[in-house]
Formats: C-alpha cells, structure tokens, sequence
C-alpha cells in the first residue's frame, strides 16, 4: 500500500485537473446567491499516524456564497482502520465527521469561524464525544480568499484542541478526558471556487497537527504528566472530486 499510495496520488490529482479543465470555460460564471448549493463529495484519504496509510470517503454538504456571507457545512464517513496494536490488526474501523464554516466575505476575502468533530470505531473501541456535547468539538478560526480571478479559493483556519475526549472500551466504559489533545492548521483549497457556477469540481484538505501521547486514566496524575509531554507531529490529507447542483 505504501507503494501504491503516491499512484493513488497522482491518479485523483490528474483527475481533479481534468475535471477542472473542461468545466472551467464552459462554466466560467460567478455565481453569487444567497440561496444554499448542495454537494456530493468522494475523497480519497492519507489518514494520520496511528493509522492504516489510506482510506476512501465520501459524505455531502451545502454551501452559501452570499455577496457578504460564505458558510460551508459536511457530514462525511471514512474507512480509515487504525494500525495493529502489538501486532493485532484493526479488522474494522471508520470515522464519522461533522464541518462547518461560517464568514463574511467582501472583495474576495473572507473570516470567519468553523468547527470540526469526529468520532473513530475500531474493532476494539470507540473514540470521541457525542456530537450534541459543544466540547467534543474543535473550535476553529481563519480566513480565506478567492484567488486567480475566483478559478480557485483557499482557506487557512486554526484547529484548536476539543476541551473533552470520550473513549468507550469494549466493554462499554467511557473514560473523559482520554485524548491526545490534537491541534493545529485546517487548510482547504477548492478548483475552481465556490463562488463559480461550475458543477464539478475537486476539493482538498490538508490538516498538519501535532498531538501528544493519548491519556489512558486521566485519574494517574503521573502517568498523564508523561503522556501529555509526550508530542507528535503529523499530517492528513484529504483528495476528492464533487459535484455541485
């Protein structure tokens, strides 16, 4: 798989440049409304460490693109399998996830604040909060533009860390407060923007983050001491192609 991941790479990449490249000019409209747009989304996933290198994705949001407002909202499910712990494979595994973003936009620049959940299932375990509970959410901050007259948009934003983390064993005990305080950039590029009346088009995301050992008993004072000292640095990728009504 390691192998294959960077063909898998480039395939989705000349994809997304070809989709790109026959819409662009017979679509080449701006599109400003305050009505919402639907959308389709298929990914193809570089997942973090501690997990299995790829996964494949797929979900659907709405988007606004107002003359002052943009918003953006995604529910998506993944495939993504942890590693083998102590050489036992994850047979089973996915993640769920909640986005959303909402900015006000003038001349093509916008800020704005979002936020982010996810909630991972393995064969052995379930980690993350109910999405109803605000801190199991991760706060986010940024802004964005619209670049290269609107034929592409990127947004930066800042991942802060949720204030709650719920992990279920497999017998169903939660623990609160078991993660791995994970925090860093949410970058997001579409082709072309948003703000354009084309119906297809290719998203990516890219999230560099750095997360400290996970918390397994919050109650061992000295034990989480060393676990939360304990930092990493890793980066997840998403790569999808969708389609806009």
């Amino acid at each position: 798989m390691q192998i294959l991941k960077p063909v898998l790479v480039a395939i989705t990449l000349i994809l997304c440049v070809v989709l790109y490249s026959a819409t662009a000019h017979c679509q080449d409209v701006v599109k400003v409304s305050p009505f919402p747009r639907p959308y389709l989304l298929a990914d193809f996933d570089l997942m973090p460490a501690g997990y299995e290198s790829t996964a494949w994705q797929g979900g659907g949001g709405i988007e606004v693109n107002a003359p002052h407002f943009v918003f953006d909202s995604y529910a998506g499910y993944d495939n993504g399998r942890k590693a083998p712990v102590n050489g036992v494979p994850n047979y089973n595994g996915h993640d769920r996830f909640l986005r959303g973003f909402a900015g006000y936009y003038q001349n093509g620049w916008f800020v704005g604040v979002g936020a982010r959940w996810s909630q991972l299932s393995t064969s052995d375990y379930t980690k993350g909060g109910s999405p109803l509970n605000g801190k199991s959410w991760h706060p986010e901050f940024g802004f964005g533009w619209d670049a290269a007259t609107d034929y592409a948009r990127v947004q930066i934003l800042y991942m802060f860390r949720e204030q709650r983390e719920v992990s279920y064993s497999a017998i169903g005990i939660p623990c609160v407060g078991c993660g791995n305080g994970s925090q860093g950039a949410d970058i997001t590029l579409w082709f072309p923007s948003p703000i354009k009346s084309n119906h297809w088009f290719c998203k990516m995301n890219w999230v560099p983050f750095t997360f400290h050992d996970t918390i397994t008993d919050p109650k061992n004072l000295v034990q989480t001491a060393a676990q939360t000292a304990s930092h990493h640095f890793t980066v997840s990728g998403e790569i999808g192609v969708g389609v806009r009504f």
